[in-house]
C-alpha cells in the first residue's frame, strides 16, 4: 500500500511520462489513475493501522482498498490497450495480473471475515448455553 501511495504521488504531482503509450492516452487518464492509486493506498494504510485495535474493521477497510486498487489498475490497463492497441497488451496483461492478485487477496479477507463471524457466533452461543 505504501508503494501505491508513492506511485500515486509520483504520477499525480510529477511530470507526465514521455513514453509513446502515455502520449496516446487522453490527458485525464493519468491523473485519474494516480488519484485512485493514492486513494487506495491511503485507505489500505489506514486499514492496516487499525488492525490491532479493531481487527474486523481493519480487514474490511483493507479489502475495500484492494478492490479500489484493482479497479484502478484495470482502468489503466484498459486505457493502455485502447490508446496503443496491441502495443499495450503486455502492460495491460501485467495490470490484469496485479488486479487479479488484489481481488484474490480481497477474497481471502472475505473468507477470513466469514470465519471470524462464525467463530464469534459459536462463542456467543456457547456462552449463552453456559449461562442458562
Amino acid at each position: 500500500m505504501i508503494l501505491s501511495v508513492l506511485s500515486g504521488l509520483a504520477y499525480f504531482i510529477g511530470p507526465a511520462e514521455s513514453g509513446a503509450m502515455n502520449k496516446e492516452m487522453a490527458s485525464w487518464v493519468q491523473p485519474v489513475w494516480a488519484a485512485f492509486l493514492l486513494l487506495s493506498g491511503l485507505i489500505g494504510i489506514y486499514g492496516a493501522m487499525i488492525y490491532r485495535s479493531r481487527l474486523v474493521k481493519g480487514m474490511i477497510v483493507e479489502r475495500g482498498a484492494l478492490l479500489i486498487q484493482a479497479g484502478a489498475v484495470v482502468f489503466y490497463g484498459g486505457a493502455l490497450v485502447i490508446a496503443s492497441g496491441w502495443a499495450g497488451t503486455i502492460s495491460a496483461g501485467a495490470a490484469i495480473a496485479w488486479a487479479g492478485a488484489n481481488i484474490w487477496e480481497a477474497k481471502l479477507i472475505a473468507r477470513d471475515l466469514k470465519i471470524i463471524a462464525e467463530e464469534t457466533a459459536s462463542l456467543k452461543e456457547s456462552a449463552q448455553d453456559a449461562g442458562d
